[in-house]
């Protein structure tokens, strides 16, 4: 029995080695199909033509795709829905690219569109999709709505902001000293927050509105806006301070019987 221990060893030895020496089998992953490449403008002009330029390439190696093997084709749908565009894109050998000339009769309206471009063949297939609008000239459309909230939202609070520092400063409100400085200070504290407040609405309104002066008017927001906190500190400690003055003189009239 002890003889064939060495025996049975050489064997393990022999069947662990030729089960290490196998190679584990190598699984490589290769993207299949295909890439659309195209220049994606969100913004074209009114009563313009297009010329839509698709570049289609193999996604696992790179070469470019002809249309001896694939085809592609464009969808345009108008703001209403509407179907406008349904064409196959020819190819240009010389680029080499898909190409084709949209009229500009299916750009006449202003608004948003979508579009779908479908390439297919035998060597896969993609499609891309998304939006552009139809602007006057060709340039993002300012939003006159929100500038025109803007002002008004502007002028209100300006408006507002005078009435309240005008009754802060000229009215009383009862008369308890103590308890009306107090009031009146507050009404003036609240105004100066709505100038603070007002300065970022009005640099705000026109940075959206890709006014020519947002820098002047971001810099106008800097200066009113520390002007308006520093205002405030400061009308809080004079508040303290009057309030400890008139408390001290009620005090000194109440022990004098006035």
């Amino acid at each position: 029995m002890n003889k064939q221990i060495p025996i049975w060893i050489c064997i393990f030895l022999f069947l662990a080695f030729a089960v290490s020496a196998k190679t584990e089998p190598q699984i490589v992953f290769t993207e299949q199909g295909l890439a659309i490449e195209y220049p994606a403008y969100i913004h074209h002009e009114q009563n313009t033509h297009f010329n839509l330029h698709t570049h289609v390439i193999n996604s696992s190696n790179g070469i470019i795709i002809d249309n001896t093997s694939t085809k592609c084709f464009i969808h345009i749908y108008n703001i209403t829905g509407d179907h406008i565009v349904k064409l196959d894109m020819g190819y240009s050998a010389v680029d080499p690219e898909f190409e084709l000339y949209i009229g500009a009769g299916n750009f006449s309206k202003l608004g948003s569109y979508a579009y779908i471009i479908q390439c297919n063949g035998t060597e896969g297939g993609d499609f891309v999709r998304g939006f552009f609008e139809i602007t006057e000239d060709g340039m993002p459309q300012k939003v006159l709505s929100d500038s025109t909230s803007s002002i008004s939202i502007t002028v209100f609070i300006l408006v507002i902001m005078f009435v309240i520092l005008f009754i802060g400063l000229t009215q009383e409100f009862t008369e308890h000293k103590v308890a009306n400085l107090i009031i009146k200070r507050c009404f003036v504290a609240v105004g100066l927050y709505l100038m603070v407040l007002n300065s970022a609405i009005m640099a705000t309104f026109a940075s959206v509105s890709n006014l020519g002066v947002a820098n002047e008017m971001f810099r106008y927001m800097w200066f009113f806006g520390t002007a308006g906190w520093v205002a405030l500190l400061i009308l809080m400690f004079k508040t303290i301070l009057d309030i400890i003055t008139v408390y001290k003189e009620e005090q000194v009239k109440m022990r004098l019987g006035e």
